[in-house]
């Protein structure tokens, strides 16, 4: 906001001055340039009528007798009610003394003796326009705070909400050991995981990762989480993407969907397909290699026409899965560049003996060592099991 733009006419200013000469000159002029006035003789006078009024500006004489200028002004800058009311000092001293005392009190500026109208509308103008626009971007910085206060209340409240939708246990069972882990973003990114331990034995896990942030990612996770519930049980992998996505379409949530990837263990066969999560990684434990098992899928909720494809991979004792979201991958360091896909599997082998608790901790550690210190741009889950 430019000072040409703001209209000053109406403003209230109250002068301070126990000579009623003096009053009477600067009143007619500020008052003939638009400016109600208030006036006062004396310091108590003022003090009291600052608070009551509270002017725009105050032209404050020095020499008063019982209280000069200096200690009234030293009075209104010790109130809160009255501190960012500038100060103009009315002087027939401009000695350099004075001046300095005057600036020393909270005074911004002097208007001498005898006054000239041009230089009283100047001075005045000036100190107004510096004052509001002050006063402007104070109250903007306040609702800032607010907004970013309600901001962070969303945050918590969707961090909340998502860690409210995870599974308090890990399943037990006896041919599997199992671990996962997660890491929010500051702006909650919405990563989900979830398992379903059926009668026959089939272990069923997703691992989901919401588009969009805050509430809205919560939606998401809420929606599929529900429905994962109700088709936990169903044999086909495909068949279970298919409704999910067709329901998200459904609820009309825009740009909204949910990237996923859902396995299905019994009798160490291992059956996935993926919705728009990265490939995750197996350890053979018979050979010593790591496969990534990389399935095109796009993620659920953007349309129903898609195919996704399903995979089985038979596991044996001592072979470890590895599941994560993009989290990870998109990790950036200080430069700005991508952990990207080909250092998780160099992380995930210098581990792939340990337990699969440990396997998760270590990822996220070495996460955090190429971050260094750099903020977590999103969601970071991993899910590790071992076959015994």
């Amino acid at each position: 906001m430019e000072l040409t733009e703001l209209d000053l006419q109406g403003a209230q200013v109250l002068i301070v001055d126990d000579n009623p000469v003096n009053l009477k000159v600067l009143r007619q002029v500020l008052e003939e340039a638009g400016y109600n006035i208030l006036v006062a003789i004396n310091g108590a006078n003022a003090l009291k009528l600052a608070v009551q009024g509270q002017p725009e500006a105050i032209l404050l004489d020095i020499r008063m007798p019982e209280m000069d200028g200096y200690e009234v002004c030293h009075r209104l800058k010790a109130d809160n009610a009255t501190n960012a009311i500038p100060v103009l000092f009315i002087t027939a001293d401009d000695q350099t003394e004075a001046l300095v005392a005057g600036f020393d009190a909270g005074g911004v500026d002097y208007i001498t003796k005898p006054f000239r109208k041009e230089e009283v509308l100047m001075r005045l103008k000036t100190h107004l326009s510096l004052s509001r626009l002050t006063n402007e971007m104070t109250r903007k910085n306040q609702l800032l705070e607010l907004e970013n206060e309600r901001k962070s209340r969303e945050l918590v409240q969707a961090r909340d909400l998502q860690l409210s939708m995870l599974p308090k246990q890990q399943p037990s069972l006896p041919q599997v050991d199992i671990a996962w882990y997660m890491s929010t973003a500051t702006e909650v990114g919405g990563d989900y995981y979830d398992y379903n331990l059926a009668d026959d034995g089939t272990l069923t896990v997703i691992l989901g990762d919401a588009t969009g942030h805050g509430l809205q990612a919560g939606i998401v996770v809420i929606a599929t989480k529900s429905f994962f519930q109700n088709l936990a049980n169903s044999s086909a992998i495909v068949d279970s993407f298919q409704v999910i996505s067709r329901n998200l379409k459904d609820m009309n949530l825009q740009r909204l969907g949910m990237a996923m990837v859902m396995l299905k263990l019994k009798d160490n066969l291992l059956r996935v397909s993926s919705a728009g999560i990265p490939g995750l990684l197996i350890y053979h434990c018979a050979d010593e290699s790591i496969e990534e098992v990389e399935i095109p899928g796009m993620p659920l909720g953007y349309t129903t026409q898609f195919t996704y494809e399903e995979r089985e991979v038979q596991l044996y004792s001592g072979d470890v899965v590895l599941l994560m979201s993009d989290g990870l991958i998109e990790q950036r360091n200080v430069e700005g560049e991508m952990l990207g896909f080909s250092r998780p599997q160099e992380f995930f082998r210098q581990v792939v003996d340990q337990p699969p608790d440990i396997i998760c901790q270590h990822m996220a550690q070495k996460g955090e060592e190429w971050a260094a210190g750099r903020p977590q741009g999103d969601d970071i889950t991993f899910i590790a099991f071992r076959i015994r």
